[in-house]
């Protein structure tokens, strides 16, 4: 069976950098992005996402122009405005156009906000008034997958499945699952199915991932390091895994400065040190990658390098999606962690306990937010607080500075209440909130305004100054 080599695969939560100098962000969106479905060959769509012929027309141009609406929206990579007018255009149309596909549409545009609860009850509708919706089981198992609730999701891809075999969402769905929860040898027999089926990234990359974990390294000898919150396996030297071991521990205390809530518990996470980039990109890691975290078999991978000191860059950003994976699974919103990971980059490790921990402005970020400030271009914060990972790529150049600049201004701009502010939109989230929930809990109660003047003048006048001084 031939696999592609092509590594922009899109695995669900990974970080990777560049094996040396500065740091690179390759976050790459999760399976089963809110896309709605792409129109069937010859453009025939099948009956039940159709508008129903006998709804009247009045009630039918009013569905109409809310689809197209949320089309307009979704093609526009909207999770703010946009497609928030989206959902609210479909929820005033449900009470006259109570047809499954009214359902169908406001789910996903829930989804695409991440208010999943909502998206689950829209989608829970659609397949109680049709039970042949194969589409809105498999986005149905989607969402409960992404609420934690792992056995109604396994059942709602067997219902897509039963009704349309081999429908991909749902066949990628059932793989995911059945990874997870370690049922190795029925997922493996059905990603190879998937993957002759439709030779995708995706389906590649978890091949190499899989192929990795059921065999691992060929290593001459295994080096082994056991710290609180880590084991550490390396074919590199007992130093190297014992030095990996002690910085993953520092990463989690610097992760914890940010946000005290980030206590980790559960079984330890496996950091794999592969001997070479070579190796490391073998055992699935990104091409030029120098690390990333796979949430899908709850392991870092780390390309070893000549220094120590740039294997560090990528450990920080794998051991940050490793924590963020296990408070929130799938559930979180991507600017966090993007944020969260830049703020990290350039942090030295040899401080974290002392109280007067510093951070260092990352390379580029102040001068990118800073022009596109000057521009007025810079995304609007909570449009930004619910985009998802395929709307940040549209200018990751932007969103990654600005996600930074969010937690950094936070952090050590010496404002109080918005430290206290990004502590508690993360403790929020951590207790189950929806992102919208949690951006009210939290950011929702400062004057808007006043924060954002706030953030660009310290970007303005004070970050120059830390930046010259090298702090």
């Amino acid at each position: 069976m031939e696999r592609s080599s092509t590594k922009s695969a899109r695995l669900v939560v990974i970080w990777a950098c560049l094996a040396g100098g500065a740091a690179t962000m390759f976050l790459w969106g999760a399976w089963g992005a809110e896309e709605s479905p792409a129109p069937p060959k010859g453009n025939s769509w099948p009956d039940h996402l159709k508008i129903p012929a006998d709804l009247e027309d009045s009630k039918a141009d009013l569905l109409r122009d809310a689809i197209d609406q949320f089309r307009r929206a979704e093609e526009a990579n909207s999770a703010g405005k946009e497609m928030e007018a989206a959902a609210a255009v479909l929820a005033s149309v449900k009470p006259k156009a109570a047809v499954p596909l009214t359902n169908y549409y406001l789910g996903l545009a829930y989804a695409h906000l991440r208010e999943l609860a909502k998206a689950r009850k829209e989608l829970e509708e659609a397949v109680q008034l049709l039970p042949e919706f194969h589409e809105a089981f498999a986005k149905l198992g989607e969402v409960c997958k992404r609420l934690g609730d792992g056995k109604s999701a396994l059942a709602h891809f067997e219902k897509a499945l039963a009704l349309a075999a081999d429908y991909p969402p749902a066949l990628d769905g059932q793989i995911l699952h059945l990874l997870e929860a370690r049922r190795i040898p029925e997922a493996r027999k059905l990603l190879e199915h998937a993957h002759e089926l439709e030779a995708t990234e995706f389906r590649a990359a978890l091949l190499e991932e899989l192929d990795d974990y059921e065999h691992g390294a060929s290593w001459a000898a295994t080096h082994v390091a056991e710290t609180e919150h880590f084991t550490v396996r390396t074919g590199v030297s007992a130093e190297i895994a014992a030095k990996v071991g002690d910085a993953a521990e520092r990463c989690l205390r610097l992760l914890r400065r940010i946000f005290p809530d980030a206590a980790v518990e559960g079984a330890k996470c496996d950091i794999y040190v592969y001997t070479s980039s070579k190796e490391y990109v073998i055992a699935g890691g990104a091409m030029r990658g120098g690390g990333h975290y796979s949430p899908v078999f709850d392991r870092v991978k780390i390309a070893n390098t000549d220094l120590f000191e740039r294997l560090v860059p990528s450990l920080k950003g794998a051991v940050a999606a490793f924590v963020f994976h296990r408070h929130f699974g799938e559930g979180h919103p991507p600017w966090l962690l993007l944020g969260v990971q830049r703020f990290m980059e350039p942090a030295f490790l040899e401080l974290i306990d002392d109280k007067d921990l510093w951070v260092q402005p990352v390379r580029g970020a102040p001068a990118s937010i800073v022009q596109a400030i000057r521009n007025a271009n810079f995304i609007d914060f909570e449009t930004l607080m619910k985009m998802n990972q395929r709307d940040l790529d549209t200018d990751p150049v932007l969103s990654s500075s600005e996600s930074w600049s969010i937690v950094f201004f936070c952090q050590q701009g010496g404002h109080a209440k918005y430290k206290k502010a990004l502590e508690g939109y993360y403790g929020a989230l951590k207790k189950g909130k929806s992102v919208d929930a949690a951006h009210q809990a939290s950011f929702g109660k400062l004057d808007a305004a006043r924060f954002v003047n706030d953030w660009k003048k310290y970007l303005a006048d004070e970050l120059p100054k830390l930046t010259a001084a090298g702090k």
